[in-house]
């Protein structure tokens, strides 16, 4: 589609906004985030001031541009309000790995490997308060891919307890509590398929068994 973003690039993540793709990934100059106007890449708004970053993930919800990634020393989340960017909150935690985010009109939730735990947090739209945490407790995982089930989010991981099998969890909506869908490995109407990532799993919807 049109140019190449740049000569070389990293940890890229895609989204749509509509029929508009949005582009995040590293390179040496930094991280960028981009969109495609039917004829060439432009940059949204100001380049975030932040260097090369990891497991980049990028959302939009009701129009707005979320980025989610490390920067070798902690985890944050970024939003776009024209024309520049800023941190939501503070960092959500130290150096993460498999970062993904989903959103419904009024939360925004990021999920991420956390020393090998997965850590899923929460915070409002607009974002005006801090994250929440919401993970079940002591689950040991690697890849990670979220989206919006009935409202809620539903996050699929790689189980390093189960063999390294894959399993989805839905969120029940309050305090720390979710529910398997399905069992492991995941069959039925559960769809993984690869990523724009090297490894991983990308959940890209379904009915979930219940």
């Amino acid at each position: 589609v049109g140019a190449d973003l740049d000569s070389v690039a990293t940890d890229i993540d895609l989204t749509f906004d509509g029929e508009t793709p949005y582009a995040v990934y590293s390179s040496a100059g930094g991280t960028y985030v981009k969109y495609y106007d039917g004829s060439s890449w432009i940059t949204v708004g100001t380049q975030p001031s932040i260097a090369m970053t990891y497991f980049n993930d990028i959302i939009i919800s009701s129009g707005i541009p979320y980025v989610g990634y490390h920067n070798g020393t902690s985890t944050f989340a970024l939003k776009y309000t024209a024309p520049s960017w800023g941190t939501i909150d503070t960092s959500l935690g130290g150096i993460s790995d498999y970062m993904s985010l989903a959103a419904t009109t009024t939360q925004i939730y990021a999920s991420f490997n956390l020393s090998g735990v997965i850590t899923i947090m929460k915070n409002t739209i607009p974002v005006t308060g801090t994250w929440v945490p919401i993970s079940p407790a002591g689950l040991n995982v690697e890849s990670i891919s979220s989206l919006i089930y009935s409202g809620q989010p539903a996050v699929a991981f790689k189980d390093i307890v189960n063999s390294g099998k894959a399993s989805v969890i839905a969120y029940t909506g309050s305090g720390t509590s979710w529910e398997l869908r399905g069992a492991h490995p995941i069959a039925g109407a559960i769809l993984l398929g690869g990523t724009t990532y090297q490894y991983g799993y990308h959940l890209v919807g379904g009915t979930y068994p219940r």
